[in-house]
């Protein structure tokens, strides 16, 4: 079943500012203190989106030099939805 299989990236949309930074990130890459001001959201508040959509693949982390940007993760393993590919957030 289609639904059942793509319930985890239901879940992850489901969160209002977790569907803005996958919004954000998928035009650019992004450091945790741009998501915090744009958002206008506390640091652990986007520290936790952040872990939560790594830890399911859906963003990619990358340190340059003293700081990390995340990236949306282009090989995203739900391929039985895309909904990230067909999403318009």
């Amino acid at each position: 079943m289609r639904a059942k299989a793509c319930y985890n990236c239901f879940k992850i949309l489901s969160e209002k500012n977790r569907m803005i930074i996958v919004d954000l990130i998928k035009k650019k890459g992004r450091r945790a203190s741009d998501l915090q001001h744009q958002l206008d959201i506390g640091q652990p508040t986007v520290s936790h989106h952040l872990k939560i959509l790594k830890k399911d693949s859906v963003l990619l982390a990358k340190k340059k030099g003293r700081e990390i940007f995340y990236y949306f993760n282009k090989k995203y393993p739900c391929k039985n939805c895309k909904l990230y590919e067909d999403l318009k957030l």
